[in-house]
């Protein structure tokens, strides 16, 4: 009779305990991002035409996050296109950009 009590509560702790198992991946959203070195402050940068906006620091520390895959990256300096260059970057990836 002993043995009986023992299974039936033994099943019902591992049922109980089976229902607070939570399984799944988890995954980040894709980012890749881009950071300007050289003389990069006040440029402004527009990336695949949409508007620009103005980088105010530089270096590695300072970086804008972009989509994974190619894009087309053009910097100007008063009215004058500095730099146009096509990037392909992938995931999770840092691309420094060079301003001369």
């Amino acid at each position: 009779m002993n043995i009986i009590k023992i299974l039936i509560v033994s099943a019902m702790l591992f049922v109980v305990s089976g229902c607070g198992y939570n399984s799944g991946i988890r995954s980040e959203a894709a980012a890749s991002y881009l950071y300007f070195t050289g003389e990069a402050e006040g440029v402004e940068v527009s990336i695949d035409n949409v508007p620009a906006f103005t980088v105010t620091k530089t270096g590695m520390a300072n970086q804008y996050r972009i989509t994974p895959g190619k894009h087309l990256i053009v910097i100007t300096r008063d009215a004058q296109v500095i730099v146009k260059r096509e990037l392909l970057i992938g995931d999770g990836h840092e691309k420094e950009i060079y301003i001369p």
